[in-house]
């Protein structure tokens, strides 16, 4: 479990260290390469990485943008110093993975969700599920534009990769997430 914690704790740094530098639009950089290292020029998270292995192929899938949009949504936490920018950081890492998602890139998003999940503490796993309504309610601030949103976010150190995001594929990806993160009857009985 501490290890755990401290792979969380070491992701959120590197998006808490990458925010300033990784810039927003076409810049052509991409904060995925500070969590893992990806081709040069690749600069949409989960764009050729997500779809690399064909579901059923027998190859495992790259499924580390969306650990890594996963690991954002444990920095929010409410009632803790900087957690009004912090629930920025969070939104920011469900718009960033789904401005590259695609359709075909749902079983990769649905097994490193349910992946991620399995290796999560439960604490986390919960905190997680609880704070996920107020992260898409800043999310869906950044995505109308909202003045207060845009600027906690610019508080927040800008961690959008992109100028503006496509409200279709984040309801996508959102909708998926919401699924996951539902508890099943074998959460509640005091598995793991």
């Amino acid at each position: 479990m501490k290890r755990l914690l401290a792979l969380c704790l070491a992701a959120g740094l590197c998006l808490l260290a990458g925010c300033s530098t990784t810039g927003t639009g076409s810049s052509g950089g991409s904060a995925s390469g500070e969590v893992s290292s990806s081709e040069p020029g690749s600069s949409e998270p989960g764009s050729s990485e997500l779809g690399s292995s064909e579901p059923g192929s027998g190859e495992p899938l790259d499924t580390s943008a969306v650990t890594e949009m996963m690991d954002a949504l444990t920095a929010y936490q409410p009632g803790t110093a900087g957690s009004s920018l912090k629930v920025y950081i969070a939104a920011c890492g469900i718009l960033n993975y789904a401005e590259g998602y695609d359709t075909a890139d749902e079983e990769t998003l649905r097994q490193g969700v349910t992946a991620w999940m399995n290796a999560a503490a439960p604490d986390t796993l919960e905190m997680v599920r609880e704070t996920f309504y107020a992260v898409t309610g800043a999310a869906e601030g950044v995505l109308a534009g909202d003045a207060e949103s845009l600027a906690l976010l610019a508080d927040a150190g800008s961690p959008n990769r992109y100028d503006s995001y496509d409200p279709d594929r984040y309801e996508t990806v959102k909708n998926i997430l919401t699924e996951l993160l539902q508890p099943q009857a074998s959460d509640e009985g005091g598995a793991e």
